[in-house]
């Protein structure tokens, strides 16, 4: 009769201190995907609710003193006010511009992709002591909310954000980011052209 290598008493304790490593280590490695995945779909999620906003947004009588434009400050505030979807402060960078036949800012092509901000690009960063979005740099010069600027032309959302690892055991953070183009289509309160 042939007998086990790890029968007896103590067999089923040495396998299940073989095993129980393995487990814990395949059972965080899916939790910490899990995580990332989480926080990929919620900053879709966002850029695509600022787009939303952006682009059905209507100038009225104090948008002026709201900043660049009308569209671009309802965005900002969609997207702070947001709800709990990411941790506060993990998104560090957005980007609202007006978008090439590609999908990224005017004038800067794929090759620049979220480097450098033109015409029609506004960044904002997070700041930590007062809890908001901050403006950064670039000029907006276009009035979405003008039937002129709403036709043949598309807006961009860019969130870039930090995902913070659950066991830090290769590395604290990653970088994610996320960009949505939406098409700025004359609204119903435009005059008809034909």
């Amino acid at each position: 009769m042939r007998r086990r290598a790890f029968s007896g008493p103590g067999g089923a304790a040495l396998q299940a201190a073989t095993v129980a490593p393995l487990l814990v280590v395949i059972g965080l490695g899916v939790a910490e995907l899990a995580a990332l995945a989480r926080d990929n779909v919620a900053l879709t999620s966002l850029a695509r609710e600022g787009g939303r906003t952006a682009t059905t947004t209507q100038a009225d009588a104090g948008a002026a003193a709201e900043g660049p434009a009308p569209a671009v400050a309802a965005a900002v505030r969609a997207i702070q006010h947001a709800g709990p979807r990411l941790p506060k402060g993990a998104v560090e960078e957005l980007w609202i511009y007006r978008a090439d036949a590609a999908g990224y800012p005017l004038g800067t092509g794929r090759a620049a992709r979220f480097t450098e901000c033109r015409t029609d690009c506004v960044v904002y960063r997070w700041d930590r002591a007062a809890k908001e979005f901050v403006l950064a740099g670039g000029d907006w010069s276009t009035d979405l909310s003008r039937c002129a600027e709403r036709s043949a032309s598309s807006l961009g959302v860019y969130l870039k954000a930090d995902h913070r690892f659950l066991t830090h055991a290769v590395t604290g953070s990653t970088a994610i980011s996320h960009h949505a183009v939406f098409p700025i289509g004359p609204s119903h309160r435009c005059p008809d052209r034909g």
